[in-house]
């Protein structure tokens, strides 16, 4: 049996005030409000809960919009916030969400209580606002701890413009990610064409002509991937993201979070190579690999986590050393489908560990009105 692994029971405790960013969060009116939702002799109980999760495929994929709404739906019901942690600058996120908006007028997906933007290098927190508008406010105490780490995004440009185009790299032909008005600090990124196959090489190779940048990761663009599937299943070339960070990509801004809050349970969710920090080392004591992730998180994701990768789908998996599980969800059910999929699976195993009437009605709710196709019967 899958035990809830967060702990003993725990009292909430906040000995230090929060960074101003977070004083006047929508998520802590959530996690309050999660407390309202147990009964008289479950509070001193009460642990936090929260939904850490990659945005394009891993919550939100267009061909499944209304599953995501679904998702975000129950969870406001029950005060559960929704982190996103993306590849995306924050602002470009809140411009993706607006025009995902703009085409769903009249089934729009909710925003996201807190956005950990440019693979984590950044933390945007939603304020709430007496009109209901949508503000985000960025956390200058997290910028500042980024900004410690020395990283020169400036002078490593200058430099990576001139070495990636020496004998060691250009036959990668890399090609810088666009720039906007206002480059992020944190983060230089390029885009190249290669193999799986050729990936580790590729990595191999920066990582010796760049021995002084902290983090460098190596992803494929999942969007590009869904449009050229065909093609690349018949031996076409992918589209790959490398970045250069100071930190390591969604699991310090994840981690930060949780500490800051005091968060007890949670889910980290991904699909593309560059979540396999966040679903497999992150403080979140559930990590998700939704249905159709690509190969690279399935190998990556599932580093030290028992038993091996062959073991069917829409099970826990236990990490070695640890209290962390890695579920990994049928192949259809991708994006919010997945994340659908392991709460069932996690609410039906934790019930038997812990039962009551709150868990009994979420369940119901997972099993009808937010039941679909994706988080099979199977997952129950």
């Amino acid at each position: 049996m899958v035990s809830d692994a967060s702990g003993p029971d725990l009292r909430e405790v906040q000995t230090e005030p929060l960074p101003q960013a977070w004083e006047n969060a929508v998520i802590l009116k959530k996690l309050d409000q999660q407390k309202n939702l147990l009964s008289d002799t479950k509070p001193v109980n009460f642990r936090p809960t929260v939904l850490f999760t990659d945005f394009d495929k891993s919550y939100y994929w267009d061909k499944n919009h209304d599953e995501a709404v679904k998702l975000a739906t129950l969870a406001e019901k029950y005060a559960i916030p929704i982190i996103v942690v993306t590849g995306n600058n924050a602002l470009d996120q809140v411009d993706k969400i607006k025009n995902i908006n703009t085409q769903h007028p009249d089934n729009p997906l909710p925003w996201p209580d807190v956005i950990a933007g440019a693979i984590g290098t950044e933390v945007y927190v939603r304020q709430q606002t007496t009109d209901n508008t949508v503000q985000y406010t960025r956390d200058d105490n997290f910028h500042q701890k980024i900004k410690a780490t020395g990283f020169n995004r400036e002078t490593l440009s200058q430099s990576a413009q001139k070495i990636i185009k020496t004998d060691a790299l250009k036959n990668w032909g890399f090609e810088f990610q666009p720039i906007t008005s206002d480059p992020h600090p944190f983060k230089l990124g390029f885009f190249t064409m290669a193999t799986e196959a050729e990936r580790p090489g590729m990595l191999a190779a920066l990582q010796q002509v760049f021995p002084s940048v902290p983090v460098i990761s190596v992803a494929e663009q999942v969007e590009y991937s869904r449009d050229h599937e065909k093609e690349i299943a018949n031996g076409g070339k992918k589209r790959f993201c490398i970045d250069f960070i100071p930190i390591e990509p969604k699991r310090f801004a994840t981690d930060y979070i949780i500490d800051l809050l005091g968060i007890k349970r949670s889910f980290a969710v991904g699909d593309g190579g560059n979540d396999a920090n966040l679903v497999r080392d992150t403080k979140a004591n559930v990590g998700v690999i939704t249905g159709g992730s690509t190969p690279q998180l399935i190998k990556e994701g599932l580093i030290g986590v028992n038993p091996p990768t062959n073991k069917p789908a829409g099970e826990f998996r236990k990490k070695e050393n640890s209290h962390k599980r890695i579920f990994v969800a049928t192949q259809n059910a991708v994006a919010a489908g997945g994340i659908l999929e392991a709460a069932t699976k996690y609410l039906t195993l934790i019930d038997k560990v812990d039962p009551s009437p709150l868990i009994d009605q979420m369940l119901k709710d997972l099993t009808t009105t937010y039941f679909t196709k994706c988080a099979s019967t199977e997952a129950r």
